[in-house]
């Protein structure tokens, strides 16, 4: 899913941002869909906010560990953002885009799931832990991917955990886009020949669950982008 059909400054439906640290935060700096190219006023004024595909993207950023704005106090961030429940099958993966880091800073995120509810204490899995470094390029979207083998199928809801020690100057915002869970998507070349002409094959197996083979030909270098929909007319 992207971003792009959620208001700036509220999260989609099932949606819901938690902050776990134990003082109050400023909710202008918690988890919520903001416009590509917004500047925030208490950060810098070069780094206006990125989306990764279309023109919005959900964000956080270090002022989540702000505990006291009259004396600029910072303490460590635990801000989380969490899915609603979200079926799945085996062989299904999380993937997502992300970003974060500005100049010297650096960044960190945590990847949780919980298989009964949206409730902190249960996120017993973590997935992992992407870490952005002094130098990363701010607004590059990587593309990262965690595979669900292992997890019973069934519900599960994904958490985004931004936790941060913000005391020292770390942390300046973490950016997420084009959100999906479902089985990943592999691409071989079939052919050591050119295709003379564009054509897309008949997948098989045709219905399926949860995987299928689908061949394609195209007669140079180009970017693609398949769709798949389900028998009542919705994209999965």
């Amino acid at each position: 899913m992207t971003f792009d059909g959620v208001s700036p400054g509220s999260l989609p439906g099932g949606w819901i941002a938690v902050n776990n640290s134990g003082f109050a935060i400023r909710p202008s700096a918690q988890w919520q869909v903001r416009d590509s190219g917004q500047y925030i006023s208490y950060l810098s004024p070069f780094t206006a906010t990125k989306s990764h595909s279309g023109k919005r993207a959900v964000s956080v950023n270090y002022y989540s560990g702000m505990i006291d704005s009259i004396s600029s106090t910072f303490g460590i961030a635990d801000a989380w953002l969490i899915s609603p429940g979200l079926a799945t099958v085996a062989g299904d993966s999380l993937r997502f885009f992300a970003t974060g880091c500005y100049l010297n800073s650096q960044d960190s995120m945590q990847i949780w799931i919980s298989t009964t509810n949206q409730n902190i204490s249960s996120f017993t899995k973590k997935l992992g832990t992407i870490k952005w470094g002094p130098g990363s390029q701010y607004g590059k979207f990587t593309r990262y991917t965690y595979s669900l083998t292992g997890s019973t199928p069934g519900t599960v809801y994904v958490g985004f955990r931004y936790y941060m020690n913000c005391s020292n100057g770390d942390g300046y915002m973490v950016q997420i886009d084009d959100f999906a869970l479902g089985v990943n998507v592999g691409v071989e070349n079939n052919s050591t020949g050119i295709p003379s002409k564009f054509d897309l094959g008949q997948n098989y197996p045709n219905p399926f669950n949860p995987s299928t083979t689908i061949r394609f030909d195209l007669p140079k270098n180009s970017s693609y982008k398949f769709s798949i929909y389900n028998i009542l007319g919705m994209k999965v």
